[in-house]
């Protein structure tokens, strides 16, 4: 965890400084507007860093401190078993987790997926803001293929670690019930996308 804190301390260092400086300068003066700007940017990146949903700073020290190595792989893991058990899909084996583990996973992914998906509408709004009004045939195209690919492609299991039983193998049927829900959830969102757009 020190090693971790330790970007966070030179940061912290180098804003103080440049406020110093920023402070006691004039305020025509180049070193004045540039300590302002040095000490905005790296603020900024002490912030985002510290920032806890993403793999960064915050997540290893949040995670180290938790004492629980890959906590974000673990959490999205545990929240993708549940959401298959609420739909009655095919489940494999789960991670055997205490109690304390699973209020720590069910928390944590919850509030990791909120964050990644706030932060890819935000990405994704401005990203079809320019291509609707630049190249609308090539955004529309695009989004159907990759919703056609993300609707098909074939779950990828973890490999089972050493002293870990191999997952049972899902049957035909319960694959089918899968790719088919699958399907239908990105058909779905295929349909209320280009209506929106309308």
């Amino acid at each position: 965890m020190v090693v971790m804190l330790a970007g966070m301390i030179t940061g912290i260092l180098i804003i103080a400084t440049t406020a110093l400086l920023w402070r006691v300068t004039d305020e025509t003066t180049w070193v004045h507007h540039t300590s302002f700007i040095i000490m905005a940017v790296t603020g900024w990146g002490v912030f985002f860093n510290l920032n806890p949903l993403i793999k960064l700073d915050g997540y290893y020290i949040l995670s180290d401190w938790l004492d629980i190595p890959n906590l974000r792989h673990k959490a999205f893991k545990y929240l993708k078993a549940r959401a298959r058990q609420l739909f009655g899909l095919y489940t494999p084996a789960g991670i055997a987790t205490t109690v304390r583990e699973r209020r720590i996973y069910l928390s944590y992914g919850t509030l990791a997926a909120a964050y990644s998906v706030v932060l890819i509408t935000i990405i994704t709004s401005l990203i079809s803001d320019f291509v609707i009004e630049y190249a609308p045939e090539i955004g529309v195209i695009g989004l159907m293929i990759g919703i056609v690919a993300m609707a098909v492609q074939a779950p990828v299991g973890d490999p089972p670690q050493e002293n870990q039983k191999a997952t049972p193998v899902p049957s035909v049927d319960a694959k089918k019930r899968t790719y088919t829900f699958r399907l239908i959830v990105w058909i779905g969102v295929l349909i209320v996308l280009i209506a929106a757009s309308l």
